[in-house]
């Protein structure tokens, strides 16, 4: 018979996600290495901090004032362009 191919990942489906920042330990009873020898499994799972928020959202960090039409202008002015 073929065997499956050897594989270095393991995925976890839990009742409830774990607290952001959490570290866990983790204890696997009978896993089989490749050489056909079972044993338990010892470890750490580290779950990932959620990400900061971006303070400054989408909106621009800069007031925008009015140009010379009464249009609200873009606080990046573009680059002059070279006289020809």
């Amino acid at each position: 018979s073929e065997r499956p191919p050897l594989s270095d990942r393991l995925v976890l489906r839990v009742r409830r996600p774990w607290a952001p920042g959490a570290r866990l330990a983790l204890e696997i009873r009978g896993v089989r290495n490749i050489t056909g020898v079972t044993g338990d499994v010892v470890g750490t799972v580290a779950v990932p901090e959620r990400p900061a928020r971006d303070s400054l959202g989408t909106a621009d960090s800069l007031p925008r004032r009015p140009d010379s039409l009464g249009r609200r202008a873009d606080s990046l002015k573009p680059p002059p362009q070279p006289r020809r």
